[in-house]
């Protein structure tokens, strides 16, 4: 009938073998024909709708950002503690050293002064004998080539903050050994003058050991090298600065270049050689 509405129209009866069920309708299929479902999203229900899929992605493109600033800030912490480590390591390495010379130098100086002064052949083979005129490494090869110097000294040629390396004893007992080069970073007396400078004081006093000029600028910050005096008991460090505060006459230009102006030349050091 016109203007009946389709929804309101009522069919047969439902029959369940040959019986109609009270109060049953049949639903008018024509109502289904009209209406559109959902058009499903590919890959759903595993993939999120297009709108929640886009945004997912923006919030993970805005959270991968902020992660990579963080680390930036994370990397530029790590490096500047890193760089604090590195140079607080490195200043307590150089000061372990320079301490380590100081007993090195002290332990050389004992062993070679009580050789002198209180074993008379050791005193004649320096004074008086073959090594009277052996001066600074050559001094150095003459006391451990005549057993004046133990071997296990060896070790005490050497500084710790310089580029010598330790010899072994190996050229000690060949008659035609020497000592290594690059294995002895001292300084020392002509022989026949190691028993009168020991004895000097006071104003005369002098450098007896030093580093020699390869050695020479081991220690920079500030420019120091280590010396034992005529006179004392304990080496010690010294800077150009001490040297013209105690009335030496040492220019900046000797002071670089000790080997060929300073050693065996101004005082004090004109008592100790390469």
């Amino acid at each position: 009938m016109e203007g009946e509405d389709p929804d309101s129209r009522t069919t047969e009866p439902a029959t369940v073998s040959g019986h109609t069920r009270p109060g049953t309708q049949m639903r008018d299929p024509r109502r289904f024909a009209t209406r559109q479902l959902p058009v499903p999203t590919p890959g759903y229900p595993f993939a999120p709708p297009r709108g929640a899929r886009n945004l997912s992605m923006s919030s993970f493109t805005s959270r991968r950002a902020f992660t990579l600033v963080e680390l930036m800030v994370v990397i530029a912490i790590i490096t500047l503690l890193a760089s604090v480590l590195a140079t607080s390591v490195v200043s307590k390495m150089s000061k372990a050293k320079h301490d380590l010379d100081r007993k090195t130098l002290n332990d050389l100086y004992n062993e070679l002064q009580v050789a002198v002064e209180t074993d008379d052949r050791s005193k004649r083979l320096i004074q008086l004998g073959p090594l009277e005129k052996a001066r600074g490494e050559a001094l150095w090869e003459g006391c451990f080539k005549h057993r004046i110097l133990h071997p296990n000294l060896l070790s005490k040629l050497v500084s710790a903050g310089g580029p010598d390396v330790k010899a072994d004893s190996r050229w000690i007992d060949d008659p035609e050994g020497v000592l290594p080069s690059g294995s002895c970073s001292w300084t020392a007396p002509i022989g026949e003058e190691l028993g009168f400078l020991m004895r000097l004081t006071g104003k005369s006093r002098r450098v007896i050991i030093c580093f020699n000029q390869r050695n020479w600028e081991n220690y920079n910050s500030p420019h120091e090298v280590l010396v034992f005096w005529s006179e004392g008991d304990i080496s010690s460090y010294l800077s150009l600065d001490q040297c013209v505060e105690w009335g030496y006459e040492i220019t900046p230009e000797q002071w670089e270049e000790p080997a060929t102006e300073l050693f065996g030349q101004v005082r004090p050091f004109d008592g100790v050689h390469e």
